[in-house]
């Protein structure tokens, strides 16, 4: 089984330069490593930053990047929509991590706006800062809430950015897109499948269908950023700490060949390799009480002993 195809590129500018070669790599479920990023912050302070595990995953939801002081009559007062004033009570520390935060925010937004320029709509959900380290996942599609079906809207795909801060390499391990996956794997799989991509994904990481796959071991260097849809490649984080995560939706632009999506491409592998689906998946709960790949990898640990 064939993992999926990475393509590797020495900085920004350079990808930027070919962004439409790249833009078509990315739509046919390579992934892009990026080993410069060229992006501008303060990694020595970042790398002082060490998240407790209850909040591993600061988002831009908790309005981590807004301003976190506003001005009330006359003085300064902490702006408690930020979440990070209730984390930090350094003043000078909570304003220079704002900063850095809002900084890389800018930086990643303005990369995927010129990534996509003229061609692209994009409808950005997030960023996430994963300031807590991470080790042995499991090797897995991205699946979401609990495999629930239609949840990747119509005419767009996802997007995901993954930019390393911190000091040492990101290492992942790389399987197979789903294509490669099912087309090895026919005779494993059920006799009927979900007919939404997300449930499917789901049920193989719940059944452990990806377990033993070849893989690809690659290194994310400090700077660095790897672009992926892990929907459409298999994957695992063997090792990271600090990092932070764009996660996009992607829609094609009037006159412009519309995004292949996740579920457009999904339907293609079942008819393409006649396989069945069935809408009796709807509710998954045979599925909900089996550990996943994260579960399973996290026992793997502890009768290592490593955990």
């Amino acid at each position: 089984m064939k993992v999926a195809e990475i393509k590797v590129i020495k900085a920004r500018r350079e990808l930027l330069n070919k962004a439409k070669l790249r833009r078509n790599d990315f739509f046919n479920d390579h992934l892009i490593l990026v080993k410069d990023a060229e992006i501008k912050t303060d990694y020595d302070f970042l790398n002082v930053i060490q998240a407790e595990q209850y909040i591993k995953k600061l988002s831009t939801d908790n309005n981590i990047t807004q301003i976190p002081f506003n001005f009330v009559d006359g003085k300064l007062e902490k702006n408690r929509e930020n979440l990070l004033t209730t984390l930090i009570d350094n003043e000078n520390v909570l304003w220079k991590t704002a900063v850095e935060f809002r900084e890389i925010e800018r930086e990643l937004l303005h990369f995927t706006e010129l990534f996509f320029w003229n061609q692209y709509r994009i409808a950005v959900s997030g960023l996430t800062y994963r300031f807590y380290p991470t080790t042995d996942e499991g090797m897995h599609f991205d699946t979401f809430k609990k495999g629930r079906p239609g949840l990747f809207k119509p005419g767009t795909r996802a997007f995901k950015v993954f930019f390393n801060v911190d000091k040492e390499d990101r290492i992942w391990r790389v399987g197979p897109t789903l294509q490669e996956f099912c087309l090895n794997m026919k005779d494993d799989l059920p006799d009927e499948l979900p007919t939404d991509v997300n449930s499917f994904c789901y049920v193989v990481d719940k059944l452990g269908l990806l377990d033993g796959v070849n893989v690809q071991e690659v290194a994310i260097p400090p700077g660095g950023m790897m672009i992926a849809n892990g929907t459409m490649a298999a994957h695992q984080v063997v090792y990271g700490n600090r990092m932070v995560c764009l996660e996009a939706a992607i829609k094609a632009m009037d006159g412009v060949p519309t995004v292949p999506t996740e579920q457009d491409s999904y339907r293609s592998i079942v008819r393409k390799l006649g396989l069945r689906t069935t809408d009796a998946f709807a509710d998954l709960e045979e599925f909900h009480a089996l550990d996943g790949s994260y579960e399973r990898a996290k026992k793997r640990l502890e009768n290592s002993g490593a955990a």
